[in-house]
This record gives structure tokens, C-alpha cells and sequence, in this order.
């Protein structure tokens, strides 16, 4: 599962990729997919094609996992990110840094990523309305 893991890797609600044909994915964790494929379109064009907006959140999400980019702790350290992610009512999540590191000689991974929202509109949503529209979406599934 954390074979397709890296830099641009994007994870979207798995309610919202329903709405959105022809992006394909793959289930990663409770209710998140991560996107394998945009038939060489990318992530943001899509969206835009669909009539949707893809807003960027500046804040870092950071998480570490021991070992390397194979490592079976990346998963865990993604599934953490995506947490956070959920806590503040964002639909999307993209990895933008994957640094191999090391302390006192253990190998670790430093990963980073950007909460991200797709919506309809163009001005970001309040967390509350972001909250509503998401159990709505799951209400339509």
C-alpha cells in the first residue's frame, strides 16, 4: 500500500471522488483514496474541467516514519497527516516533501503535505460549511 507513495501523491475524500468520474483511485484508509491515475491530466485541470475549485491551504502537515520510502511506518505516518487533515474538514491532501534523514545512525523518513479542498465555488468555505457539505456527500453516497 505504500509502494505508490510520493512527492504529489494525492489522497481526496473518498465522497468526493464519486463526484468526480473519471478519477481513478485506490482505497487507503478509512474513508480516504489515494489518486493512481488522471489519464496524464493533472490533478488541478481535472477539477477545473469538472467545474470545481482546488484550493491550496499553506499550512504543513509534517509526520515521520522510521525507516525508508518502502518503509511499512509510512503508511501509519499518512494515515496521521489525514487525520489532521479530517480535523480541520479538508476533502484533499497532497504530499509535497519526502526527505530521508537519519539520527544517531536510525534511518528515518520526514514527510510533509498541504491540506488542499476541492468546491464548487471559488472562495474557500468556512470549516463549519465545510463540515456540512462533507456529511452531506456522504448522505448522497
Amino acid at each position: 500500500m505504500t509502494a505508490g507513495i510520493h512527492v504529489g501523491s494525492t489522497f481526496i475524500d473518498d465522497s468526493l471522488v464519486a463526484q468526480l468520474l473519471d478519477v481513478k483511485s485506490q482505497p487507503y484508509a478509512k474513508r480516504w483514496c489515494l489518486v493512481t491515475t488522471l489519464d496524464n491530466i493533472p490533478l488541478k485541470e481535472k477539477i477545473q474541467t469538472e467545474g470545481w475549485h482546488l484550493s491550496f491551504i499553506a499550512t504543513q502537515i509534517k509526520a515521520i516514519a522510521f525507516g525508508g520510502i518502502g518503509s511499512p511506518y509510512v503508511q501509519g505516518a499518512m494515515v496521521r497527516m489525514l487525520k489532521k487533515v479530517a480535523r480541520e474538514n479538508f476533502n484533499c491532501m497532497e504530499v509535497t516533501q519526502m526527505k530521508p534523514k537519519h539520527f544517531w545512525g536510525v534511518p528515518y523518513l520526514s514527510i510533509v503535505a498541504h491540506s488542499r479542498h476541492v468546491q464548487r465555488g471559488r472562495t474557500l468555505e468556512s470549516a463549519v460549511q465545510r463540515q456540512i457539505n462533507q456529511v452531506q456527500a456522504r448522505g448522497v453516497k
